[in-house]
């Protein structure tokens, strides 16, 4: 899989009020995506994970008052990419996401707010907050807003949440793979789990 237009190049915690930032990340092999539903056969999962991406990402941002606002933050995942555990049911998938014609999922970041939170999870190189993304599938498009989790160091940065999205918003009638005899919820929770190398 890759992602390009990507994101998110704050290591040390804010710059400057307004000041705009262009900084160059590669994408580390141990990011990933995973969709999680339900059916009536149970949960179900389909993962993604991420290689490096060949090309350096180049990022644009501007801070203010603490909220970062992006510019061309974009995530670009093929639907291809996606693996099920199950073969037809990977199949359904990508047919229910009309890979035919819309090959690649696309996730656009507009704003990262940072929040203040005492949890003893976090240290002083990790934070909070919540990040607003236009989720674009099946050529429709659906602003969301999630909780995250930023941690970074000297040579990486890691952005971590997960974000329900409804099948309906995108104009995409939950599939019935396995002839029909499986009914899938319209509801698909989304895992993002990526980190970002510094260059």
């Amino acid at each position: 899989m890759y992602l390009v237009g990507l994101f998110l190049g704050l290591f040390f915690g804010f710059h400057s009020n307004d000041e705009e930032v262009v900084e160059h990340f590669i994408i580390a092999e141990n990011s990933e995506i995973e969709l999680f539903g339900n059916s009536s056969f149970g949960g179900f999962s389909c993962e993604s994970p991420v290689s490096q991406a060949e090309n350096d990402v180049q990022l644009e941002y501007t801070v203010v008052e603490n909220n970062i606002y992006f510019q061309n933050a974009r995530i670009l995942v093929p639907v291809s990419s996606f693996d099920c555990g199950v073969k037809k049911l990977t199949t359904d998938m990508q047919s229910l996401l009309h890979a035919d014609e819309y090959p690649e999922i696309a996730i656009q970041l507009i704003m990262f707010r940072q929040t203040v939170d005492n949890s003893p999870m976090l240290n002083e190189n990790s934070d909070q907050g919540s990040m607003v993304m236009d989720f674009m599938i099946a050529g429709k498009e659906s602003r969301q807003e999630t909780a995250v989790v930023r941690k970074w160091n000297e040579e990486s940065f890691t952005l971590k949440g997960q974000v329900i999205l409804d099948l309906n918003d995108f104009g995409i009638e939950p599939p019935k793979p396995l002839f029909g005899l499986m009914e899938v919820s319209n509801e698909v929770e989304v895992h993002f789990d990526l980190t970002l190398k510094k260059i």
